[in-house]
């Protein structure tokens, strides 16, 4: 009843606030209502106050900043026409709003993955003409934004770079410019090294286990392994209570390259047993990644898979892939035991049968213009580990996949693919 009457007043709040035309205190409260796990107002709810405001042009124009970085910050989800009405709201507003408000609003898109070449466009444009003068603060943020959005533009990047106040930033902002970098595919070698020393130097007491995870994974991603620095985050994240199940995947595959990646061997030596032990009772190895649906893609390769290797295929597909008696406990591993974990129980290929030491993933998230590879660390990691566990990586982009135009296209590039 209590919730019920929340969410009413919440909704008569915005009505109140659209026909009276005060979009300043509208945009106001939408950025101090409570967040989802306050439970005071639901997705559905907060579905029904964004369809309010997009039917009203003056007021979605005036408050898109808001709508946009409140509803990331509530980790909820939109609606693919509310994503396209915001889109085309931004791209009419974006260029007479204040410098805030277009940080805000390229945080905001990114964090809610509204990338059209028009949100691209005028979000590269605004980075070229501000990215001298955008306040040192926000610049973690606006780097990530630019890398998850995966926006190129070389210029922009390199002045924001420059001009990180590495030094002066909390082990929050530290952990986000460490996962920009690593999501960007670059390697700013000096910058890498700031951050390192930087977080290396930091009490891990008061930082919270999302960012000691978000650090550690992103440094994982990127292959940078100082034994100090990784012993401290290890430690940490062993004494946590319990994972959920999205954290589990990032933390197992830290877990999984400091074992299997040899530039990470002085970590393992480092390690007291304890940390592994407590790890022990929070990670079930028979749990693997998290799989993804990719519609009919999957099946029609499949089919085509088994029509070229059959039998013989599957065959030896299982007499290369026997798991490895799995020890007690992690503080027993080997690296080959690492790597068998890794292939034979953690990541899970999209199609079997395939002949010998062959691991395909279809990736249906990576953008259709990243071509040089994932820009997710988990799938840049995952990658990284099948090579290291001595598969071939064949990486299949869905989109790719989806405009050839007939069986026998399909067929001989899947061949090729597969056999080169």
């Amino acid at each position: 009843m209590f919730r019920s009457s929340r969410r009413f007043s919440a909704i008569l709040q915005v009505d109140s606030f659209l026909r009276t035309r005060q979009y300043s205190d509208l945009s106001k409260f939408l950025t101090t209502t409570p967040r989802a796990s306050d439970a005071t107002i639901t997705e559905e709810d907060w579905t029904g106050i964004v369809d309010r405001i997009i039917k009203d042009e003056s007021a979605l124009s005036a408050i898109t900043p808001a709508l946009l970085i409140s509803t990331a910050a509530k980790q909820f989800s939109l609606s693919s026409e509310h994503k396209i009405l915001l889109s085309k709201s931004l791209c009419n507003s974006y260029t007479t709003m204040s410098q805030f408000d277009k940080i805000v609003a390229t945080i905001g898109v990114s964090q809610l993955g509204i990338r059209t070449p028009e949100v691209i466009s005028v979000v590269s444009e605004f980075l070229s003409a501000d990215s001298e003068t955008v306040p040192e603060k926000f610049i973690p943020s606006i780097l990530l934004a630019m890398a998850n959005l995966a926006i190129n533009n070389q210029r922009a990047w390199g002045t924001l770079i420059a001009r990180v106040p590495v030094e002066s930033l909390s082990f929050h902002s530290l952990a986000n410019l460490a996962l920009a970098v690593a999501t960007s595919r670059s390697f700013p070698i000096s910058l890498v090294e700031r951050i390192v020393d930087t977080t290396a130097a930091s009490n891990l007491t008061q930082t919270t286990i999302e960012d000691v995870i978000t650090l550690a994974h992103s440094l994982t991603c990127l292959e940078v392994y100082r034994t100090d620095l990784f012993r401290s985050l290890l430690d940490k994240l062993s004494r946590e209570r319990k994972f959920d199940s999205d954290t589990a995947k990032f933390v197992k595959q830290i877990v999984l390259a400091v074992h299997i990646d040899s530039k990470a061997k002085a970590i393992i030596d480092s390690i007291a047993p304890d940390v592994w032990h407590r790890f022990d009772r929070l990670l079930d190895w028979t749990i693997p990644e998290p799989q993804r649906i990719h519609g009919t893609t999957d099946g029609e390769i499949q089919q085509l898979v088994d029509e070229a290797f059959g039998k013989e295929g599957a065959e030896d597909t299982m007499s290369t892939s026997q798991p490895l008696a799995l020890p007690n406990s992690i503080a027993d591993w080997t690296r080959e035991i690492a790597q068998s974990v890794a292939a034979d129980r953690f990541y899970l290929p999209d199609i079997s049968s395939v002949h010998g030491r062959v691991f395909v993933h279809i990736d249906d998230e990576t953008f259709p213009d990243c071509v040089e590879g994932p820009i997710d660390p988990f799938i840049q990691i995952k990658h990284q580990q099948i090579t290291q566990c001595g598969y071939k990586l064949v990486w299949i982009r869905e989109q790719e996949w989806l405009e050839l135009e007939d069986d026998e296209e399909k067929r001989n590039w899947l061949k090729s693919l597969l056999l080169e």
